[in-house]
């Protein structure tokens, strides 16, 4: 039990580690979902570039996720049987830590993620005002792609389920819900906010990756998945997380999220007499046309 309790302490710390290093070692120009979907709709429009980047991804999700789904369905015997009797082996029923566990686990559990999204989709389409259809439409899309997208993949591989009571299916529907839905949620919070640096946001995702970790471990002590599926529920979580991320960020061009970097471009543009006339009219009299 002791030595459970160490491995999640580690993987939570190996994650908020790999979090911390991403931030500091990629360069900031190299962007985000969050500039990519702000870059895709000045070129494109919101609507088509929301469009384009949610088709589009969750295409190449889904192709990626059949050779995954071949390979882990492999392993079953040589990985997933071994690592399910050893962690059967130490787990105790009754511990506070498997309590924990237990609680841990419902905040992925489909029930909790359908709660949490009706209330940020209703609570959010309030505080975007007259685009209140962006959270409804973002949440509502990224619900049914993960959901939808779970069940045809775990219908198409047929694995063979762990042996316990409620089994999971491939790939881990509580891993992906945590990391898809929620994600999307914070993506939103991000762009309505539109002031928080780029170190508030990598602390929000490092969080998100936290939260995650710890659901994909609940998820095999509880022996509710078999190991595998769980590492495939993290590739299918965070492919549609970047997905929608990069969609609804095409969608919301309102933000003043990136409002610095407007103007300093258009600073730059004026400098090096690239100004369109136009820009420079809009300029003299005030008007934004980011």
């Amino acid at each position: 039990m002791v030595l459970l309790a160490v491995i999640l302490v580690a993987l939570v710390l190996l994650s908020v580690g790999l979090g911390i290093a991403v931030h500091r070692l990629v360069p900031e120009r190299w962007g985000g979902p969050l500039r990519w979907g702000r870059s895709l709709a000045l070129r494109m429009g919101s609507v088509s570039a929301f469009l384009v980047v949610s088709l589009v991804g969750v295409i190449v999700t889904f192709l990626v996720m059949l050779p995954v789904g071949v390979l882990v369905k492999s392993l079953q015997d040589s990985v997933d049987l071994p690592v399910f009797k050893w962690t059967l082996g130490l787990v105790n029923s009754g511990s506070a830590f498997t309590k924990f566990n237990s609680y841990a686990t419902t905040l992925g559990d489909r029930s909790t993620i359908d709660l949490v999204c009706v209330i940020a989709a209703l609570v959010l389409s309030f505080a975007y005002g007259r685009r209140w259809w962006i959270p409804v439409v973002a949440i509502g899309v990224t619900f049914f792609a993960q959901h939808e997208g779970q069940l045809l993949l775990a219908q198409l591989l047929a694995r063979d389920l762990p042996p316990v009571a409620h089994p999971g299916t491939f790939p881990s529907g509580g891993v992906s819900r945590v990391i898809v839905d929620y994600g999307v949620i914070i993506v939103l919070v991000i762009l309505l906010i539109g002031t928080l640096s780029r170190q508030w946001r990598a602390g929000l995702w490092i969080g998100l990756g936290a939260f995650a970790t710890i659901e994909g471990f609940t998820r095999g002590y509880l022996l509710l998945h078999w190991i595998t599926d769980i590492f495939a529920g993290y590739i299918f979580g965070w492919m549609l997380f970047v997905t929608f991320a990069t969609a609804v960020a095409a969608l919301e061009t309102r933000t003043s999220l990136f409002s610095g970097e407007r103007h300093a471009s258009n600073d730059r543009d004026r400098i090096s007499g690239d100004e369109s006339p136009g820009d420079r009219v809009g300029s003299a009299s005030g008007l934004d046309h980011g």
